[in-house]
């Protein structure tokens, strides 16, 4: 029964015709959930990218840690707690500096000279 009866307007499919179009369903489905999962892949490659390259980077970091010299931790160091220990004396500096380029600003303005860079 290969052949596929009509009656009337109505056609009858044999059960043989079902059965392919059940597997040209499944071979569709089957190729629609292998493009959904290889979308939803792309969060996963992303995440091994990122963990590659920070893996990278720490390479890189600590081959610059070991060829920096000593003293430049040393003397940030030493920057760091001084700053920190005069805080008071950098806020007022940072502040009139501010006071000082506003200011350089405003007159510019007023004279109408062009800012140049």
């Amino acid at each position: 029964m290969t052949t596929t009866k009509s009656h009337g307007s109505t056609s009858v499919r044999t059960a043989q015709e079902v059965r392919r179009q059940f597997a040209r369903t499944r071979e569709e489905l089957g190729r629609t959930v292998g493009a959904l999962a290889s979308r939803a892949g792309v969060t996963g490659r992303a995440h091994d990218r990122i963990a590659a390259v920070r893996g990278q980077v720490g390479q890189v970091t600590g081959r610059l840690r070991g060829t920096a010299p000593h003293p430049v931790p040393g003397r940030a160091g030493r920057a760091v707690a001084t700053a920190r220990s005069n805080s008071t004396a950098l806020i007022v500096a940072g502040g009139a500096l501010a006071g000082v380029l506003l200011l350089r600003r405003s007159g510019r303005a007023r004279r109408g000279t062009p800012r140049l860079g």
